[in-house]
């Protein structure tokens, strides 16, 4: 069965911006999969349902930068649009510019303009040429990114770099200098500014993600916090922030002060780090827990004019123990981010998460918009989603239907696993959701990646 909120044909795909979670991620997964696979893409409805609908100024620069690499014509990117549409190239098997430059112009998330752009670079930077000699000398994809290394409601630039990307190059295979990331300028709320530099070698053309395999969390083996203030803030607010956390993480039990003659199970850290280099002032802390399987979850929290910075350290501890507690092996900011790499991966992945997000729901359906008819190898749902948690109460719940919803409920089984319609994992929105619009309780995505490559290109074409 089609879904209401998207049309399809053999060369496009007409998604409603308003699904699920109806933000600006539906935007970054969708262009990068139009771009990725040379699909046609129409996205109505944009931000319909948010006090500002339509495009703002990060939007309109996370759909642009993988046109501006890959080519393409776009149209409908400006701020305050409703809809969008982007037609590829003919040939799209490499990125026509090496070194790009982007400027949100605001304060926006630079993190964001990664999501959308990451996957294109690892996948799409080919070299002009067949043989595998001069393929292998091919030069890396440089970005200069500019706005917001630490912006509220988005991830800040060092979760990215220490969790995302370490995840991401452990579990997909990615070689450890094949993306790396420096900060030339922190940059924070209103002024933006902040400047990061990203450099991406590309996937070999026979060369696909690996699966990724994180079902055993493991216990803790690490915790790190790093505390950092900048501009006219002074260093004994991020001291302040620390001290919270850290007393917070005591009284649950994460972190461990080392007794007397007997060593800690856990290595704990603190760094107070200076911003020397930034636009603007800034507050803000993340706290990073590494378990025995290299799993990594994570609390973070910023400062705001009104906040005092104990709140602030006391805000990301709470935010790490409730990941913690919710028993999986990413935490709900990471869970989301990793579904493009699965589905575009070349084998089944497994995910164990705590709480399942609408954002990571979003994610698994705008994936089978684009690739529901893609995996030859494999009969049934790309995703299947199985609940390990469930209680008498959710049972009774199962017999419930909500056609109003954008995610049709389907039949449970007696295993809680979320059987989709036949061409994918079809999930109620609305099925007990907690305060923060979350699915309580641990659950395992499973998925049968496409295994998609880059196509070679004929040794006489020429950039």
């Amino acid at each position: 069965m089609e879904s209401d909120h998207v049309e399809s044909d053999n060369n496009g795909v007409n998604l409603d911006g308003s699904t699920g979670e109806g933000g600006g991620q539906i935007l970054r997964n969708a262009i990068s999969y139009a771009t990725i696979l040379q699909k046609k893409l129409s996205i109505e409805q944009i931000r319909a349902k948010r006090s500002k609908p339509g495009l703002q100024a990060q939007h309109v620069a996370s759909i642009q930068l993988p046109v501006q690499l890959c080519g393409g014509t776009l149209t409908g990117d400006v701020v305050g649009s409703s809809s969008i549409t982007y037609i590829p190239p003919p040939d799209v098997g490499f990125v026509q510019q090496s070194f790009v430059t982007k400027d949100i112009g605001t304060a926006g998330s630079i993190c964001l303009l990664l999501q959308s752009s990451l996957p294109c670079a690892l996948l799409l930077n080919a070299s002009p040429y067949q043989d595998k000699e001069e393929e292998d000398t091919n030069p890396p994809t440089r970005l200069t990114l500019i706005g917001g290394t630490n912006a509220a409601l988005a991830p800040q630039y060092d979760y990215w770099h220490d969790i995302f990307l370490p995840v991401l190059r452990q579990q997909c295979g990615l070689d450890e200098d094949q993306v790396n990331g420096s900060v030339e300028c922190r940059g924070y709320f209103p002024r933006g500014g902040g400047k990061v530099h990203v450099s991406v070698k590309p996937l070999a053309p026979t060369q696909s993600f690996q699966p990724i395999r994180m079902s055993e969390r493991g216990d803790v083996q690490s915790i790190h916090i790093r505390s950092f203030h900048a501009g006219k803030l002074p260093r004994h607010l991020a001291q302040d922030m620390a001290r919270a956390a850290q007393r917070y993480l005591e009284q649950h039990g994460l972190w461990q002060q080392p007794l007397a003659g007997k060593p800690s199970n856990v290595a704990c850290t603190v760094e107070i780090v200076t911003e020397t280099h930034a636009a603007g002032s800034g507050l803000g802390i993340l706290i990073v827990a590494t378990t025995t399987t290299g799993c990594k979850l994570a609390g973070s929290a910023l400062s705001s004019p009104r906040k005092k910075a104990n709140d602030v350290g006391l805000e990301a501890a709470q935010e790490l123990i409730r990941a913690w507690d919710a028993g999986g092996c990413v935490d709900e900011w990471l869970q989301d981010q990793l579904i493009l790499y699965m589905a575009l991966a070349d084998g089944v992945s497994e995910l164990l998460t705590g709480c399942l997000t609408l954002h990571t729901q979003t994610a698994i359906w705008t994936a089978e918009q684009f690739l529901k008819d893609y995996n030859d190898n494999h009969q049934g749902p790309l995703f299947e989603v199985q609940k390990l948690d469930v209680n008498e109460e959710e049972s009774k719940d199962d017999s419930r239907s909500n056609q109003n919803q954008p995610f049709k409920k389907q039949k449970q089984s007696t295993s809680s696993h979320f059987e989709g319609t036949g061409n994918g994992c079809s999930i109620d929105q609305d099925l007990n959701y907690g305060q923060e619009g979350l699915i309580p309780g641990r659950h395992l995505i499973r998925c049968h990646g496409v295994g998609f490559k880059r196509k070679g290109r004929p040794k006489s074409t020429q950039l």
